[in-house]
């Protein structure tokens, strides 16, 4: 009998032992992982700190150094596996308004390029919008009146399901698509939609 008890108690003790062993294990995985979304809670952070201080620059017409923060937004965005997408298509379409600002169009096309495909997944029209309006804009500087009319509709399309919201960006499209028309010589046109926008 004695020595049945101190067998049994041996075999409660590995069965706890082992018992603790998996908690433990388990414990420390739940651990590592709030480590890791605490991380990722950081990084993510830091990255809108830096698109903040873009916008900041920006703004107060510190090109360079709007370049700069926003590029580092956009480093730490496109490392993370938690993906804040709006976030870093904003900091897309900011990297595509310094460098057309700076005179680099193609690489502002290219930013506003990887920020629609993000705006086209989310199905953010209003967004979609800005940007195509934004590349119509690059396109008529460059006299590629063809595509600058096109952007300029499809943003005119979007904006127009919501008419009374976005009145003054239509009255701009319409004031833009007439500068296309008048300078390829198509007046009868250009009067039509200068007429659109003087009516509101």
């Amino acid at each position: 009998m004695y020595i049945l008890s101190i067998i049994v108690s041996r075999v409660i003790r590995t069965i706890l032992k082992k018992i603790a062993i998996i908690l433990f294990f388990f414990i420390s995985l739940g651990v590592y992982a709030q480590n890791d979304n605490n991380s990722i809670n950081v990084k993510h952070e830091r990255a809108r700190q830096f698109y903040s201080k873009g916008i900041y620059h920006g703004r107060a017409g510190k090109l360079d150094s709007a370049l700069i923060y926003t590029e580092k937004a956009v480093n730490i965005l496109t490392n993370l596996n938690n993906l804040d997408s709006t976030l870093l298509a904003n900091a897309y379409q900011s990297l595509g308004i310094i460098n057309k600002i700076l005179g680099k169009y193609d690489a502002a096309i290219k930013y506003y390029n990887k920020s629609e495909e993000i705006y086209l997944l989310e199905n953010n029209q209003t967004l979609l919008a800005f940007i195509y309006g934004n590349k119509a804009n690059i396109y008529f500087i460059q006299q590629d009146y063809t595509k600058a009319k096109n952007f300029h509709k499809r943003a005119l399309g979007i904006f127009k399901k919501d008419s009374i919201y976005y009145t003054e960006q239509i009255a701009l499209a319409y004031n833009n698509i007439g500068n296309i028309y008048r300078k390829t010589g198509r007046y009868k046109e250009a009067v039509t939609y200068y007429k659109h926008c003087l009516r509101l």
